[in-house]
């Protein structure tokens, strides 16, 4: 039982960092997109996570931020390629 309780809070660690990273990527990428710049989200989610990192001791937290530095390399792209759609 033990060992199941492990496998469902290690899953629900995982998951959960990985929606919560997607969501702040897809927040940052909308508020950029309003002054026209999308592509800037991503350098503002690189610079935020260490930040967030250092004042956190959390697991989720520390977990949230690895997903989110991976979530930045699709985002930068995909904001580049919104900003060259609508010049």
């Amino acid at each position: 039982m033990y060992t199941l309780l492990v496998i469902l809070d290690s899953l629900g660690l995982i998951i959960g960092s990985i929606v919560a990273a997607m969501l702040v990527g897809y927040t940052l990428w909308l508020l950029f997109r309003f002054i026209a710049h999308p592509e800037l989200s991503a350098i503002a989610l690189l610079i935020t996570t260490p930040l967030a990192v250092a004042a956190s001791t959390s697991q989720f937290v520390r977990m949230t931020a690895f997903f989110a530095v991976v979530v930045a390399v699709p985002l930068w792209l995909m904001g580049r390629e919104w900003r060259l759609g609508h010049n």
